[in-house]
């Protein structure tokens, strides 16, 4: 953030869902996911440039080797 500029303006959270071989290719692939479509987000607005951006991997969870059911809990605290 830079004095005198807009900073955030919008926050999103996201669940994804995927397989890996341990936490650590857990962790890159998060990064990867969180990143990936950013290029695609970033646009004008008037004279703004307004950037999407990765803020943080919140939580890894382990579903087990082979889960075919699981739960979501989305809390909006807004």
């Amino acid at each position: 953030m830079v004095e005198g500029k807009q900073g955030l303006r919008q926050w999103e959270e996201s669940v994804y869902f995927f397989q890996s071989e341990d936490r650590e290719a857990a962790f890159r692939k998060a990064l990867e996911i969180g990143r990936r479509d950013r290029h695609l987000q970033d646009h004008q607005e008037g004279r703004l440039w307004v950037e999407r951006r990765l803020a943080r991997v919140i939580s890894l969870d382990e579903q087990g080797p082979d889960p075919t059911e699981f739960e979501v809990y989305l809390l909006n605290l807004a």
